[in-house]
């Protein structure tokens, strides 16, 4: 990216979905710790999450519009990176009949989504929204190139949390 952008990377070698859920909560919740620092002079509406099954890497941009990949200058992006996940996407698309990587997706969000809704990280998103709005946008990129919104998202984007 260009201009001065802070590049946070997480990995993690845990080997169950159990182990990985806290994880990626606590990655969350640094998410949007540097969200909200990284844009308190000039706050953006949306936190933009991807997910690239063929790296096992979950990446956190803040964005003007709710969109994939975002515009350049960002001033912070995180990326937590699974082998787990990795491996998990390989094997879920190894045991499809049509190459579907869905039941993954399924399970890799309603874990993104439930720690946005019960976990720390939705307590810290509720107290971000106190301060400005800030809603959720999230993308599968299946090929590390292309991507396809996550239809359910809003649910989690723009409701605001007690």
């Amino acid at each position: 990216m260009e201009g001065d952008c802070r590049n946070i990377q997480w990995m993690t070698t845990v080997d169950s979905w159990h182990e990985l859920e806290p994880v990626v909560d606590q990655f969350l919740v640094a998410s949007v710790d540097a969200v909200m620092a990284a844009c308190a002079a000039a706050p953006v509406p949306w936190m933009v999450l991807s997910y690239d099954p063929l790296t096992g890497m979950l990446s956190v941009v803040p964005a003007r519009e709710p969109s994939w990949p975002v515009e350049e200058g960002n001033l912070v992006e995180l990326s937590l990176s699974s082998l787990f996940l990795e491996m998990q996407a390989e094997r879920t698309y190894n045991e499809s009949t049509d190459g579907s990587l869905d039941p993954f997706y399924q399970r890799f969000w309603k874990m993104v989504r439930k720690s946005l809704q019960e976990g720390e990280s939705g307590r810290k998103l509720a107290a971000a929204r106190q301060v400005r709005p800030l809603q959720i946008a999230a993308f599968n990129s299946p090929t590390g190139c292309e991507i396809d919104p996550v239809a359910d998202l809003a649910e989690w984007g723009a409701e605001s949390r007690p």
